[in-house]
């Protein structure tokens, strides 16, 4: 099984959540910016927000709490990004909604609003080096690779953990 993201599919066990009412599903990222980095998608493809029915946007931004407050806790972060790119000329490069969720830390990079900068480049551009100024990853377009389907898997299978303790509690 797979799910549909823009014309891309992703992997079922690339999935680590869906949302009770199988309207949302969360998933690890291709080409994270941050440890955490994953994404929130309606299971219906859909371009823009305002297409989506009322009860999909509250399935969206109910499992971006759950699954944001899940990773924040356990990977030790004290707060998150959470960033929608609705259309093109906003930025968003898969013309499906979805939600960034990114765990963030104390001095994670120099100027903490670094990562809208580098949100925006996300898709096009990689991250491979450690800037000086950066404690962390920074944009190298000519070295950033996708991660394997086995390290997606791999990351899924913790973070559906988490997700299975987190509604048991």
């Amino acid at each position: 099984m797979s799910y549909d993201f823009g014309d891309h599919q992703i992997d079922a066990d690339q999935v680590f959540y869906i949302s009770p009412s199988k309207l949302i599903y969360a998933t690890v990222n291709l080409k994270p910016i941050v440890e955490g980095h994953v994404l929130i998608v309606p299971v219906r493809k859909v371009v823009r927000i305002k297409d989506m029915t009322r009860d999909e946007l509250y399935d969206l931004i109910s499992t971006a709490e759950l699954v944001g407050r899940t990773l924040e806790q356990n990977l030790n972060a004290t707060a998150q990004n959470v960033a929608i790119q609705d259309g093109k000329e906003a930025g968003q490069s898969v013309p499906h909604v979805h939600c960034h969720i990114l765990p963030r830390k104390a001095g994670d990079f120099e100027r903490t609003n670094d990562v809208h900068e580098l949100l925006e480049k996300h898709d096009a551009t990689p991250l491979t080096k450690t800037d000086k100024k950066q404690s962390q990853m920074v944009v190298d377009d000519d070295k950033r690779k996708p991660r394997t389907k086995e390290e997606m898997k791999e990351e899924a299978t913790k973070y559906r953990q988490w997700m299975q303790e987190a509604e048991h509690h």
